[in-house]
């Protein structure tokens, strides 16, 4: 067996003749298998390990990173390697070709808590059973998930900083972009201006995800590069955005820290307008508060996405009689979203 494989490895022949040459698998003895993400130790022994220059990621930021699936192989086949002379050395009955190991990063946040399908855990794992790697192929070309597909780099999001510690249930996802249309009566694609969210294109979840504790966070999608960038040259080609969004039904309530133009609607009210000079620990006196209410005009120009929550806001005011429910519904905080397109976290072409 030395000879032959010594001899395929160090000559190149085409693949037509490839083909001709059979292989042969052979299933390989019962093993233990675990569903533990492997990344976790490779980050406990070190970052630097897991991804070089990690500390060089700014505080609260956001940025892309793509897969290297050939390093995921080899140390995926390293671990394996050894867990299997680990066994022989135990006397574990083996032939030592079992995968012990097969999860790099951590899919429980994909997986549904009630999914107990074994074919769906078979599909998210990071590398196919390694005694069936083809011995022509080479580190790299066994990403699971691309099973019949084209192996290709995945974008990974990386947010690093206080936001995820402070709103851990934040919905993180890929929203297609579409570009706008010129004019009402000209749809054609308006490449000068900024791309918007196309809703008639489902999103996109995080397939794996990761952390480098205390604030850095990686969330695996199923987009390339190319797929997420776009080409401005193309009309069908707008790119990604990559969304933070404030989970629906965690309610928030308080005041902006400050505020730019005037008051349209409830959620413009800041700390400076109810309780002007109040120092951190303090609490509002109503009482004393100055009276408020909201234009009588509905809100128009730039501002034109706050007309349908003016229609209710405005029946509204702040007094000195308001009542619990009145400051509640004055107090709620809107959801916040924040769409970051791939373009401006990807280098220049």
């Amino acid at each position: 067996m030395t000879i032959p494989k010594w001899t395929l490895g160090n000559i190149l022949l085409p693949a037509h003749i490839l083909e001709l040459i059979g292989e042969k698998f052979v299933e390989a003895m019962a093993y233990p298998e675990f569903d533990v993400p492997m990344y976790k130790p490779l980050v406990d022994k070190s970052t630097e390990l897991f991804v070089p220059n990690l500390n060089f990621i700014a505080q609260n930021t956001i940025t892309l990173l793509k897969t290297n699936q050939p390093f995921i192989e080899s140390y995926m086949v390293g671990l394996n390697h050894e867990f299997a002379r680990e066994l022989l050395w135990r006397e574990y009955p083996t032939d030592q070709r079992g995968s012990y190991f097969r999860q790099f990063w951590d899919v429980s946040g994909f997986l549904s808590p009630t999914e107990d399908s074994k074919q769906r855990r078979e599909e998210l794992k990071d590398i196919p059973p390694i005694h069936r790697w083809s011995r022509f192929s080479k580190l790299g070309e066994h990403d699971h998930r691309e099973q019949g597909l084209e192996n290709e780099e995945e974008l990974v999001l990386v947010i690093r900083g206080e936001l995820l510690k402070k709103y851990p249930n934040a919905v993180i996802y890929a929203q297609k972009a579409k570009w706008q249309p010129i004019s009402a009566t000209n749809p054609a694609p308006n490449k000068k201006t900024e791309r918007v969210f196309d809703d008639s294109v489902p999103i996109k979840t995080p397939l794996y995800e990761a952390q480098v504790k205390p604030d850095i966070y990686f969330f695996g999608f199923d987009l390339t590069e190319e797929e997420a960038r776009g080409n401005p040259e193309v009309d069908n080609e707008p790119g990604w955005f990559f969304v933070i969004k404030e989970r629906p039904g965690e309610p928030r309530f308080g005041l902006d820290i400050d505020r730019e133009g005037p008051i349209q609607v409830w959620n413009d009210l800041a700390w400076t307008d109810v309780a002007p000079g109040i120092s951190d620990g303090e609490f509002i006196d109503i009482a004393a508060a100055p009276a408020r209410s909201l234009p009588n005009t509905q809100p128009g120009g730039t501002a034109q996405e706050k007309a349908e929550q003016w229609k209710e806001d405005h029946l509204l005011s702040w007094t000195n009689n308001i009542n619990s429910a009145e400051l509640a519904y004055i107090l709620f905080q809107a959801p916040v979203l924040v769409g970051v397109h791939a373009a401006e976290m990807l280098p220049r072409d």
